[in-house]
């Protein structure tokens, strides 16, 4: 029954769970939403009061009181985080802000913006049904496709394979964090998240209730990651083909097909709106995956030294945090391998167009991590959030 159904409705079919995509018509939808909602907005709390209590700690500590001066309070604070066996606790404590941010943002940016992104995936799947109409055109792109094989059965196994340990990660902390706890005698609980609970653990109920409570936590971050993962894969995919239905026509046709500017202002038109939607989680996304695993990777050989199973909940989450970036350097990298319009612009400026045709620009998209000014194809090329435009 969903085989029926076109690449992005399939994609939103797959993350009605996550409650992002509010369906005011389905109550159980809106509950979904309502309690990821109240799930994220705990965890905002909960990190930032994990963090302050740190830092509290910090300050009643006696090395603290000794070279309390004022004004620089805050740099004997990160001085203390380094010196002080409490260096575990910060980094654990760095390490949970930095993910929740990310996840986070990129939740919020969502439902911020429901109608708007409802609205663009509704065009953009009207338009790739459009275009590929196009028999012709679609007989070119499968012999394409069959030069990218390799690189396309890649990202397909790496998407594949990291999608649902990303969701099997929150049972796997748990299992791990009380099998560990229970070998250190639950002196100091290891929570999946390293963040504040309104209630003492010292009791085994309250113990398992913090667990099982922080667990479904990471849960919901989980599913925001994979919900906005799939958005993006979806959309880059859909792109990506329309593009090569562009290329098609151009080579089959010639510049002389009114239709292809004006699928190109459809392409230039579709992707400003992404971009002005989705690029500030993209490139928080960026900076944070640069601290991330370095977080992870300190916190598992501290305790790896002590042979305690948490141990590889942290190594799996510095390896989930090392590979994420892949998933945005793919999907631009499946853009950017259509190198092949270089062919096209060689077309528009072949003599039998005529001068006058060679002034046309067709557009293409590829991920940049850093703001540009590119030249490419004799052309000038802009960077618009986090895609090219030329």
């Amino acid at each position: 029954k969903t085989n029926k159904l076109s690449p992005i409705k399939q994609a939103f079919r797959a993350i009605r769970f996550s409650g992002l995509i509010v369906e005011k018509e389905n109550q159980w939808a809106i509950s979904l939403t309502v309690y990821h909602i109240l799930m994220i907005s705990y965890g905002a709390i909960a990190v930032g009061e994990s963090g302050f209590q740190h830092l509290v700690s910090l300050s009643n500590s006696s090395a603290y009181r000794a070279f309390s001066v004022p004004f620089i309070n805050s740099f004997y604070r990160i001085e203390l985080c380094l010196v002080e066996e409490n260096l575990l606790q910060f980094v654990e404590v760095l390490s949970t802000s930095l993910l929740y941010i990310n996840d986070s943002t990129k939740a919020l940016n969502i439902l911020l913006h429901q109608k708007k992104i409802k609205d663009l995936f509704n065009r953009l799947d009207k338009f790739s049904l459009k275009i590929l109409q196009d028999q012709e055109a679609g007989e070119h792109v499968k012999s394409i496709d069959k030069e990218n094989l390799f690189a396309k059965s890649f990202r397909v196994k790496f998407i594949s394979v990291f999608i649902p340990i990303l969701l099997w990660l929150p049972p796997i902390s748990l299992i791990t964090g009380i099998i560990g706890d229970y070998l250190t005698d639950f002196v100091k609980p290891h929570l999946p998240y390293q963040l504040w609970l309104p209630w003492s653990m010292d009791e085994f109920l309250p113990y398992l209730a913090g667990m099982v409570f922080v667990t479904m936590l990471e849960l919901t971050t989980c599913i925001f990651y994979t919900s906005f993962t799939i958005m993006f894969l979806t959309f880059t995919n859909e792109l990506s083909a329309c593009l090569r239905i562009l290329q098609a026509r151009l080579e089959t046709n010639g510049p002389t097909d009114k239709n292809i500017y004006k699928y190109h202002n459809v392409i230039i038109d579709i992707l400003q709106t992404y971009n002005g939607i989705f690029c500030g989680p993209l490139y928080i996304e960026i900076l944070i995956s640069t601290l991330q695993p370095c977080g992870f990777l300190y916190a598992f050989t501290k305790v790896f030294k002590n042979y305690n199973p948490a141990a590889f909940e942290q190594i799996l989450k510095a390896l989930l945090c090392v590979a994420a970036p892949y998933i945005v350097c793919s999907c631009g990298q499946e853009i950017s391998n259509q190198k092949r319009l270089n062919k096209l612009l060689k077309i528009l400026n072949e003599d039998k167009y005529g001068d006058s045709m060679s002034s046309v620009c067709l557009g293409t998209v590829h991920s940049v991590l850093c703001p540009q000014l590119v030249q490419e194809f004799g052309s000038r090329c802009w960077e618009v959030g986090f895609f090219v435009l030329e």
